[in-house]
């Protein structure tokens, strides 16, 4: 539902009126009256929309924020500022174009989360990250009440956030790939993980250089760049974390896909880079006894599966 003026906010914050139109998906902001204080105050709210999700949490860094939240009624997210608030309403981060410094940063706020002696982070649900076009940043995440939470799994899954977030760009130059080894041990996860974010490049940048313009002249360009974008596409949702939309345009890119012996190397390249990761991630929780994170290790074999034309998909067990 849009929010016009006179709406009222969680029976709070009366709208009074707009200041700031936001693109579609985006930040608009609302001068708003605080009718709960003993005289009415004046303040300024951010909305962002955005579908209701159960057990939403968020954290502020160099940001005066009041309060953040969401509202079921609006489907939205808001956000009050305290005073002196930012000049324009807070962007969304793009993961993928993240500097390394943002990275580090991000990086050290996942960290710093607090969770609590009998709460637990959701780990499917990767943390969004807002910022307001200079030093602030607000994520927002989840985490739910457990019976019998463990610090263990809480740190796995703040290092499984913080791994996406170091996912190559593919904009990013690609260095020369290491011969490959065996299975690392636990003390080279750092490295093994940043092979396999070589290897994801590289698929994508074989797929440009080699397929030249038209790698098949039996099959319409529409087709092939159609399949060019699901592919790429996908490997971006991939790096989101974003496993539904992932699996979509993967199972797209194969449908298609043109007949090329260069588009099916460059599709099984990427499916053993996948099916590779999840072995490795299963062994590694596997080890650590932590059977809920095996969704993760799931979603790779699944990608590895429609990629390589399988229909036998591999699960952690």
């Amino acid at each position: 539902m849009s929010l016009n003026t006179g709406d009222i906010i969680e029976g709070i914050y009366q709208l009074e009126e707009k200041v700031f139109v936001g693109e579609q998906g985006q930040c608009s902001r609302w001068l708003a009256d605080d009718i709960t204080s003993y005289r009415r105050s004046e303040v300024l709210i951010d909305t962002i929309p955005a579908d209701y999700v159960a057990d939403l949490h968020w954290k502020a860094d160099k940001l005066n924020v009041r309060l953040a939240g969401q509202s079921a009624d609006c489907d939205c997210r808001y956000i009050v500022w305290d005073q002196n608030p930012t000049p324009t309403p807070i962007v969304r981060y793009e993961p993928s174009h993240l500097s390394n410094p943002i990275r580090k940063r991000l990086a050290s706020l996942i960290d710093s989360l607090p969770v609590g002696v009998h709460e637990t982070l959701v780990a499917q649900d990767f943390p969004e990250y807002w910022h307001d076009g200079t030093n602030g940043i607000l994520i927002f995440y989840r985490k739910v009440v457990a019976t019998l939470p463990s610090s263990q799994t809480v740190r796995e899954i703040k290092e499984h956030w913080k791994q996406a977030l170091f996912a190559r760009s593919m904009a990013e130059p690609i260095p020369e790939i290491p011969p490959e080894k065996a299975m690392p041990s636990p003390s080279n996860w750092p490295i093994f993980l940043s092979v396999i974010g070589v290897l994801l490049a590289l698929s994508v940048y074989s797929l440009r250089s080699q397929m030249g313009p038209d790698p098949v002249a039996s099959q319409s360009a529409s087709q092939l760049t159609a399949f060019r974008r699901a592919f790429e596409q996908g490997i971006v949702y991939e790096k989101k974390g974003a496993y539904p939309e992932a699996v979509e345009s993967f199972e797209t890119a194969v449908r298609e896909a043109p007949a090329s012996e260069t588009i099916d190397a460059r599709l099984d390249s990427l499916a053993q880079a996948y099916a590779t990761y999840a072995q490795a991630e299963c062994t590694r929780y596997h080890g650590a006894g932590s059977e809920q994170l095996y969704f993760i290790p799931n979603q790779y074999y699944h990608y590895a599966a429609i990629l390589s034309r399988n229909h036998t998909i591999h699960t952690c067990e």
